[in-house]
């Protein structure tokens, strides 16, 4: 009695759904969302309130790229980026840092800047 109860349920469900789904058609589908419409513009997108479309697209970045993990050079990441040990130590000296094994973390962004945190 259970089991043909719950597969009874489950059978009207998915046609109910289903019936849902070609009455409202693909597009009016796709416009559904959980998310409110306040809370979908990005962070630094202007508020809606100062002109902003309700169609603001979200901008993603890709995120920096770490060249040295606790003193240790990430050679792979810096093959990635087309750059070699010689430019990472140039710039490291520009910022008066002598050695690798002084470097907590380095990394860079999408732009090229350097961050670089020192050991202490």
């Amino acid at each position: 009695m259970e089991l043909t109860s719950l597969l009874l349920r489950t059978a009207l469900t998915f046609v109910f759904v289903f019936l849902v789904i070609r009455i409202m058609g693909k597009r009016e589908i796709g416009k559904l969302s959980v998310i409110s419409r306040e809370k979908m513009t990005s962070a630094d997108s202007p508020p809606a309130s100062a002109g902003a479309s309700p169609k603001a697209k979200f901008r993603f970045e890709p995120l920096p790229v770490a060249l040295i993990v606790d003193g240790k050079v990430q050679d792979d990441n810096l093959e990635k980026l087309g750059k070699t040990r010689f430019w990472l130590k140039n710039e490291l000296r520009q910022r008066g840092i002598r050695s690798f094994k002084n470097v907590y973390f380095c990394s860079v962004d999408q732009h090229g800047k350097l961050y670089v945190n020192k050991k202490k």
